[in-house]
């Protein structure tokens, strides 16, 4: 009996220390610089958000935060990165709607999970799509633009900038 309230009193006693650590470590956090890994190009959106986020964090936490963009293969590069860095809070990675509901549905094998290697801390952004048309074309709205495109099939093109918008193109298409 003495022999098993001394382990449950270890037990709670080896618990507590790791709670109190967990705290202190909580409550140093950051202690060192975080990695901020974007997954698409420099100069565009995500680039210029994280880099606000980023500036901002820095300011508020007394730790440089820095932009690691890593844009190939529809994030795919950048979001390897993050899955595999150590997961100790140092490391944040600035995902979209592509890198963990599109790419798994597009690419065969990934060398991610985006469920098992990613924990969402919070939404930074949210947007709309729209759409613009070169002026030189006989369409002023959205149904006139259908209209044309009905009456010259095949004629018209469109350019996006990545998997997210390419399948809300195909849908309108």
């Amino acid at each position: 009996m003495k022999r098993a309230t001394c382990l449950l009193l270890l037990s709670i006693l080896s618990c507590a220390a790791s709670t109190v650590s967990a705290a202190d470590a909580a409550a140093n956090y950051p202690s060192r610089p975080i990695r901020f890994i974007v997954p698409f190009v420099p100069g565009g959106p995500s680039d210029v958000i994280s880099r606000l986020l980023g500036q901002k964090l820095t300011e508020d936490w007394g730790q440089t935060v820095v932009i690691d963009n890593r844009g190939s293969a529809g994030g795919v590069v950048g979001f390897e990165l993050g899955a595999h860095a150590p997961a100790d809070g140092y490391t944040l990675l600035l995902a979209n709607g592509a890198g963990v509901t599109i790419n798994p549905s597009v690419y065969l094998k990934l060398p991610y999970d985006p469920e098992r290697d990613f924990q969402p801390i919070t939404q930074v952004t949210s947007g709309a799509y729209f759409m613009v048309i070169s002026p030189s074309l006989p369409a002023k709205t959205v149904k006139e633009y259908i209209a044309l495109a009905k009456a010259k099939p095949g004629s018209l093109n469109f350019a996006e900038t990545g998997t997210n918008k390419l399948i809300a193109a195909e849908q309108f298409n």
